[in-house]
Formats: structure tokens, C-alpha cells, sequence
């Protein structure tokens, strides 16, 4: 009961405000894909849904993603701040910091249950068609055994979270994009599994972006020889309105 309300009182505190923006913009978006695990999870079809919200001048961004696997369940909440005193803009070049919050949760239905929750600041560098985005925070994981949930408290572990994204956007509207981060959208490993991500996407004149991802996700690069633990390759639609 306690983290239905923590997740309902987070959703609303990060969507909500937004919605109050005169003309927010807003996407609604689909995924599906292929993931091939080494570990536990083998090879899944995940299916996912996305809302995303952010004012005009893109200072606000808020995202609420869910994905669906046959053995677990995904919630995601992010949101950003840029500040406007620090917001920089020498010629063409616009530099923005900001701070960001992530939550969230996994429900592996046979095995454990997970929260996590992690604050980080961002710097933002926009060059023309250029972005990069980078992320550094803190933050904590609390897993719970299905099995020994009676009997043990929670696991608790603090980490570091850390990415860097890469995105080129031209005129005719292709868009490419790098992403090297400890983390990505529904998986939030201890410091350092990275995720390494290339991907594209076609944006149309009418509010339709469809997009292809591929990615490989490592195991413990910095403390062990590292191995490659999951491949994975996603495609979705998404419309902004």
C-alpha cells in the first residue's frame, strides 16, 4: 500500500505541474522490440508505453514510461529543471544545468520486487543541430525477495548514476543518436553495468516519429573483466501534439 501511494503521489508531482503550461508539448509513444538477456531473464519481447511533457522553451520535461515483459513489469518517472540563472547563450550555442529526479519501480512477478530512486544534475550544450545531454547523480536501491520478504528486510544499496547522449538533428528529418550510460529506461544496475545505445528516427511534418534502437548493455566493467550480458534491438512510434 505504501508504494502504491509513493508511486501515485510521484507521478502526479512530477506530471501535474506541467500540465498547467498554456501549450505544453506532449507525445504519446509505442515501443516493442527483441532483448536477449545472459542472466536471468533470457529472451523477452517487451511491449511499452510512453508520455512525455515538457514546456515550449523545453526548461521542464517530464516522462512517464510503463513497459510490459512476460515475467516483470516496469514503471519509470523522470523529470528535469533547467535553471534559468544558469543558462548561457554565447552566440549560436545555448548551455543550460539543470537537476533531474528518476524513479522506479519493477515488479519481477516470481522473484523480487524493486525500487529505485536517484537525483542528478545535467548539463545540457545546444550547437545548431547538435545535443549533448549529460547526467551525474546519487541515489538508492531498495529490492525486496519474493521469498524471504517475511523474514528480511529490504536490500538496500546507494549508487552513482552517470550518461552522456549524443543527438544530431537535420533539416530534412532524420535524427541520429549516442547514448553511453549506466542505466537505461527500465534497467538501473549498480554502478558500472553500462548501456551503450545507437539509434534513428524519422520525424514527419505531421507530429509522427518513428525510431529504431540498438543497444548492448555490459556487466561489471569496472570491478571484473566485463562481458557482454544483454543485446537488445527496439523500434517505436511516437506522435507530439
Amino acid at each position: 500500500m505504501k508504494t502504491k501511494f509513493f508511486i501515485t503521489f510521484l507521478t502526479f508531482s512530477i506530471l501535474l505541474p506541467l500540465t498547467a503550461l498554456e501549450r505544453p508539448l506532449q507525445y504519446v509513444q509505442s515501443e516493442t522490440g527483441v532483448v536477449n538477456s545472459r542472466g536471468y531473464e533470457k529472451t523477452y519481447v517487451p511491449f511499452d508505453l510512453l508520455y512525455g511533457i515538457s514546456d515550449p522553451a523545453q526548461k521542464y520535461e517530464a516522462l512517464s514510461a510503463l513497459q510490459f515483459t512476460k515475467n516483470a513489469f516496469d514503471l519509470t518517472l523522470t523529470g528535469k529543471y533547467f535553471i534559468p540563472k544558469f543558462n548561457w547563450n554565447p552566440g549560436s550555442t545555448e548551455i543550460n544545468l539543470g537537476v533531474g529526479l528518476w524513479y522506479h519501480f519493477q515488479a519481477y512477478y516470481d522473484l523480487h520486487r524493486e525500487n529505485d530512486l536517484i537525483f542528478d544534475t545535467i548539463f545540457r550544450l545546444n550547437w545548431s543541430r547538435f545535443k549533448y545531454e549529460g547526467h551525474f547523480g546519487y541515489g538508492v536501491k531498495f529490492a525486496t525477495v519474493n521469498g524471504l520478504s517475511s523474514s528480511v528486510n529490504p536490500l538496500t544499496d546507494m549508487t552513482l548514476k552517470m550518461s552522456n547522449e549524443f543527438s544530431w538533428n537535420f533539416q530534412n528529418g532524420l535524427e541520429l543518436h549516442l547514448l553511453v550510460a549506466s542505466h537505461d529506461l527500465y534497467r538501473f544496475p549498480l554502478f558500472y553495468s553500462p548501456v551503450y545505445n545507437l539509434g534513428a528516427a524519422w520525424n514527419f511534418t505531421n507530429g509522427f516519429r518513428v525510431n529504431a534502437d540498438f543497444g548492448l548493455r555490459m556487466r561489471d566493467q569496472i570491478i571484473t573483466a566485463p562481458y557482454m550480458d544483454t543485446i537488445y534491438f527496439r523500434t517505436g512510434v511516437r506522435y507530439t501534439f
